[in-house]
């Protein structure tokens, strides 16, 4: 089965450029392009066995959901403790003597950086996706305890 799509000029310059980034055909760029999305589409519109409403709401709240913080004081007491963004920029007499005032890093993230993230979804698009992915993987990794040691060139 084969489908007629028209499309301007400046259309086809950017499916043509996109195509060389990748080293496809226009056409294999567009039946590639059209049957991923379709399976994104039935993918999250469905249940399966990712919860992808869950997922996502779990990266929304690591990212903008009040931060909390809690300490145990010496009779083993929990209570929990203020957080603000920075206690280098609190004045000294910001708080009572008695409060306890906690700076938690990396701290949320500002409503205005849900608009960056926003704009990078919408016009990064899976591309975005898999950087996101890529620098989670980073700071996966590096906090990993049994990671081999490096290659020494000298004993290859």
């Amino acid at each position: 089965m084969s489908f007629s799509v028209r499309l301007t000029d400046k259309q086809r310059e950017l499916l043509g450029r996109a195509a060389e980034v990748r080293g496809w055909t226009i056409t294999n760029l567009l039946k590639t392009a059209a049957l991923e999305k379709a399976a994104h589409i039935l993918n999250t519109s469905s249940p399966n066995r990712i919860d992808y409403k869950g997922i996502a709401g779990t990266i929304a709240s690591q990212a903008f959901e009040r931060r909390r913080c809690w300490m145990r004081d010496e009779y083993g007491l929990q209570s929990e403790v203020t957080v603000v963004a920075s206690l280098a920029s609190e004045p000294a007499d910001a708080f009572p003597p008695d409060e306890n005032v906690a700076e938690v890093s990396p701290p949320k993230m500002p409503p205005s950086f849900l608009d960056e993230f926003r704009e990078a979804a919408r016009y990064g698009g899976g591309e975005f996706l898999s950087l996101m992915l890529d620098s989670c993987e980073a700071l996966v990794t590096r906090s990993e305890p049994n990671l081999p040691d490096p290659i020494d060139p000298g004993s290859v």
